[in-house]
């Protein structure tokens, strides 16, 4: 029988704190590593202001939302 630790992180923050800085670059040290690393990562796509959550294990990726009005004009987005 074979018996695991599960971990579960949640990295949260004020806006434009560096969480997912940080969450990436604790990814590319883990990619290094024996550790099995599983879980989503939510990314903003600047080009058109949209945002996509990728599967950390197979990097596909699925638009969450699209911004349609201003960045200060919400619930609107």
């Amino acid at each position: 029988m074979v018996f695991s630790n599960k971990s579960i992180f949640i990295i949260a923050g004020e806006k434009q704190s560096g969480k997912t800085g940080f969450l990436l670059q604790l990814l590319r040290i883990g990619a290094n590593t024996d550790l099995t690393i599983a879980g989503f990562v939510s990314l903003h796509q600047p080009a058109d202001d949209s945002y996509t959550i990728q599967n950390i294990q197979t990097r596909e990726e699925v638009r969450l939302m699209q911004r349609i009005a201003g960045f200060n004009e919400r619930p609107y987005h």
